[in-house]
């Protein structure tokens, strides 16, 4: 008689290398960091608020992710009243709004007035100068103040991009927007202005 098919081998899912590679590292700094279970450290009900503020706020699609951003801000502003950084994403989601900039001055205000060494409120602030003041050095102070202070953050080198877009400034644009999108890899806002830059470069 002949022997019947052989039991399928259990294969583990296909991964590339780099891919492969990336979870193991992720797994093994997950184990260090995490340790043992239930030591992970949860952000505050204020910074959950922030965070999801945030998140509608990065997606700048419609009014109704508008509101809900401005709703989280004020949320985790009712948490915590010295959270800066829930002012600054405040003050964020009216930056676009020319009728909206007393607002905006305001609550960048608040937030520096809680910490004046709050680099993502300078960001905001150099936004508001060459978008609604066409103050082009003021917005570059206001940009480097930031960068200096929040080196990391994503939204201050792509502002400050589109600075030296405007102004003209492309192989500096291309480098501090592509920075950008190193330290935010899903940003569409990004993404768009980096396409932005090429049609202005010919390319």
């Amino acid at each position: 008689q002949a022997p019947g098919p052989a039991a399928p081998r259990r294969r583990l899912p296909r991964l590339g290398g780099v891919a492969f590679a990336g979870v193991v590292l992720i797994a093994a700094g997950l184990f260090e960091t995490v340790g043992r279970p239930g030591s992970v450290e949860r952000p505050s009900p204020a910074q959950a608020q922030y965070e999801l503020g945030r998140q509608y706020w990065n997606e700048r699609l419609s009014q109704p992710q508008a509101d809900a951003a401005r709703q989280a801000f004020r949320n985790a502003i009712r948490l915590d009243p010295r959270f800066a950084l829930a002012h600054v994403g405040l003050a964020d989601s009216y930056l676009f709004e020319s009728e909206k900039t007393g607002i905006v001055e305001d609550e960048i205000r608040a937030a520096l007035a809680l910490n004046p060494n709050l680099g993502e409120a300078y960001a905001s602030l150099g936004f508001l100068r060459m978008f609604h003041r066409q103050d082009w050095s003021g917005a570059e102070e206001a940009f480097q103040r930031s960068l200096q202070l929040s080196p990391q953050y994503a939204t201050a080198h792509h502002w400050h991009g589109t600075l030296l877009l405007v102004r003209a400034r492309l192989n500096e644009a291309r480098a501090e927007l592509e920075r950008a999108a190193s330290l935010d890899l899903l940003s569409v806002p990004i993404a768009a202005d980096l396409a932005a830059l090429a049609y202005y470069e010919g390319n």
